[in-house]
């Protein structure tokens, strides 16, 4: 019984990673990571100081608590998928420290509702890798697992335990990896990011990172555009020739344009006052686009998503496609909506 995340859509075959924010480069110094957040008395901020990869890592403290722990966004996961890379880099210097580990929590509803069971990978205590505190960078050893046909959603906590509780630690994590066993390299352009994954069956080496663009916060009243956001775009309309890379991120021209998009809520922006995300709905739902989980008073993001567009008739005419966003709020205004359109254009013939 075991979970995963958000898949990029009508790309099932390529290697995915479904930690949200898996390298901590949606960050800003000394605050919260995106799709993250500390339970009870835990610390969670980003780091810039010495990450393992990229820019930014997870500073995790336990503030006086035995047990720190950061939770992720919900994540929803495809059923009966094999997770053979299941991993993540640690560092610290704190000799109290006896486990690190990263946990998958798999549920039954796509909303991470119906407990269905856990997988961990870690070191110390409860594992047979031990840990070490000599604060350099460590990348625990892949853990294979298998999503049973019940899971549907999954959310990851990252955690360390002390030997005391007196004490306040500090745990660095990065880069975590809880990807799928296709032996395919695929790589998630959106305007501003670039997104990396590479697994191979049998390997012990995966890589992943992540660089996270500005969000485009729609065309509804300032008050309330905070409530849901968007990364990867810039705009509501959106013209892609087929196979053009800056745009089409299956990178082919085969017919169809494939458009990188990513859904937040509760965003920092000026003149938006958040207060609770009740609810977020995207319609048309065949798209099965992935969305953070609600309510959400915190900066939180789903998976990325490729919303595909085919051309009309045999590739000659261009195609279309939009896509509405409803959020709730408890505070004021009540609503938000924004549409995305979504045009795909045959091209130039020679």
């Amino acid at each position: 019984m075991l979970l995963a995340a958000a898949p990029l859509l009508a790309m099932p075959a390529y290697a995915v990673n479904y930690v949200p924010n898996s390298g901590f480069e949606s960050c800003v110094q000394d605050v919260p990571p995106a799709s993250w957040a500390a339970v009870g008395a835990a610390q969670a901020k980003c780091d810039g100081a010495q990450a393992n990869a990229g820019v930014f890592s997870l500073a995790l403290s336990n503030s006086s608590v035995a047990i720190a722990q950061a939770q992720s966004d919900c994540i929803v996961v495809p059923p009966s998928t094999l997770m053979q890379t299941f991993r993540f880099a640690y560092r610290t210097a704190a000799s109290d420290v006896v486990q690190v580990a990263l946990t998958a929590q798999s549920y039954t509803g796509t909303d991470c509702t119906g407990s269905n069971g856990i997988a961990s990978a870690g070191a110390g205590a409860s594992f047979l890798a031990p840990i070490s505190t000599d604060g350099n960078w460590h990348t625990l050893p892949n853990v294979t697992a298998l999503i049973d046909a019940t899971t549907h959603s999954v959310r990851f906590t990252a955690s360390f335990q002390v030997s005391t509780a007196a004490a306040s630690s500090i745990v660095h994590f990065d880069d975590l990896e809880f990807a799928d066993a296709s032996a395919t390299t695929t790589t998630t352009s959106l305007p501003g990011a670039t997104s990396t994954s590479t697994t191979t069956p049998g390997a012990t080496t995966s890589t992943t990172t992540t660089t996270l663009p500005p969000s485009f916060p729609g065309t509804g009243s300032a008050a309330s555009e905070c409530y849901v956001t968007f990364e990867g775009i810039a705009t509501g309309r959106l013209d892609c020739t087929d196979g053009d890379p800056a745009c089409d991120t299956d990178g082919a021209a085969n017919g169809t344009c494939s458009f990188a998009v990513r859904v937040c809520v509760a965003q920092a922006l000026a003149g938006c006052q958040v207060a609770t995300v009740t609810s977020l709905k995207a319609t048309p739902t065949k798209l099965a686009i992935p969305l953070p989980a609600v309510p959400a008073s915190t900066p939180a993001c789903g998976a990325p998503a490729s919303i595909v567009v085919p051309l009309r008739r045999n590739g000659r005419r261009p195609g279309k496609a939009s896509v509405t966003f409803v959020a709730k709020s408890d505070g004021k205004p009540k609503r938000e909506r924004d549409v995305l359109r979504f045009r795909c254009v045959p091209p130039a013939q020679p």
